[in-house]
């Protein structure tokens, strides 16, 4: 099961799973926050959810726990391969996908 990793951009939550086949492997993209959010959309909880106070010269999505999009990859969805973040860490994006060239 893919969940989220240890100190890593997807620390805090693995969301919106969006999955392709190629050949044997599975290609997974997901939106991934830094830190726990709550429930951003209640006033009440949001407060509860303070992002870490974070120097001005530290990365934008760390700042403001902005949701990065990820790609892990799998044959078996029991062991995985984290490849990294796919977009941009000044943006707040989560809507990509893998598509199988043709």
């Amino acid at each position: 099961m893919l969940s989220p990793s240890i100190e890593a951009f997807d620390g805090a939550t693995i969301q919106d799973p969006r999955i392709t086949k190629m050949g044997d492997w599975f290609y997974v993209t997901y939106a991934a926050r830094h830190y726990p959010f709550g429930q951003f959309w209640n006033p009440e909880v949001k407060a509860r959810y303070a992002n870490p106070d974070c120097p001005p010269e530290f990365p934008r999505y760390l700042r403001a726990n902005a949701t990065l999009t990820g790609l892990a990859m799998t044959r078996d969805f029991r062991t995985w391969i984290r490849a990294g973040w796919l977009t941009d860490p000044l943006l707040d994006d989560r809507d990509a996908f893998s598509s199988p060239k043709r």
